[in-house]
């Protein structure tokens, strides 16, 4: 069974300000440690868009990123805390709550990121029907193939203009209509423009980062 951590990150402000959280398919399970406060744990939602967070000062944040499908309803918070003082025990009490389940969803999710051309065509490949995968899917994550299929689309679209591939090309690899069609896209999931990506580096930084 294939990890389901996939990342551990952290983030301290000394200054009130905004960040932007980019859709990554993932949820994480994140620590927070205030001053003259107790640990607090909490489970980000899936963010669907670009979405503003406010940071607090003098308020420090430990996250553990969990692969796309994870089952968070699997997870004992109360039992979390017992290992907030020690990263190494948390992440092994969330690899340890994993569902059969998620194995298999993680299987279907990798197979719509690794072609996304179609929900039929992944169908095909998986042996299934549209409708199983449909039903599959939308149990498990709340959100349909087409979700996971234009998240995988545009975090691979986002990530060749990072590298400096001409809009063109990435629009007809990353299969959409042209390129009209995939700054739509891309203005709608990352809330900015093909030609922004390249001075946003707090975006920059999460694509590259370990996401679906």
């Amino acid at each position: 069974m294939k990890s389901v951590v996939i990342d551990v990150w952290q983030s301290h402000s000394t200054q009130p300000r905004t960040a932007w959280v980019m859709p990554d398919g993932c949820q994480d399970v994140i620590v927070t440690f205030s001053d003259n406060a107790l640990p607090n744990i909490e489970i980000s939602p899936l963010h669907t868009c670009a979405t503003p967070v406010q940071l607090i000062p003098n308020q420090h944040m430990l996250g553990l990123r969990l692969a796309a499908g994870f089952d968070t309803h699997s997870l004992n918070l109360d039992q979390l805390y017992r290992y907030v003082d020690d990263t190494s025990e948390l992440v092994a009490a969330i690899e340890s709550s994993t569902k059969q389940e998620t194995s298999q969803v993680q299987e279907v999710l990798a197979c719509l990121q690794s072609e996304p051309l179609s929900i039929q065509s992944t169908a095909l490949t998986l042996g299934v029907s549209s409708r199983t995968l449909q039903r599959l899917l939308k149990y498990q994550t709340s959100y349909s193939p087409m979700f996971w299929l234009r998240l995988a689309r545009v975090r691979s679209a986002a990530k060749m203009i990072l590298a400096q591939q001409p809009l063109g090309q990435v629009a007809h690899h990353c299969h959409y209509s042209d390129q009209a069609h995939m700054s739509r896209e891309i203005k709608h999931w990352l809330g900015t423009t093909p030609t922004q990506l390249h001075h946003r580096s707090d975006i920059a930084n999460q694509l590259l980062a370990p996401g679906y």
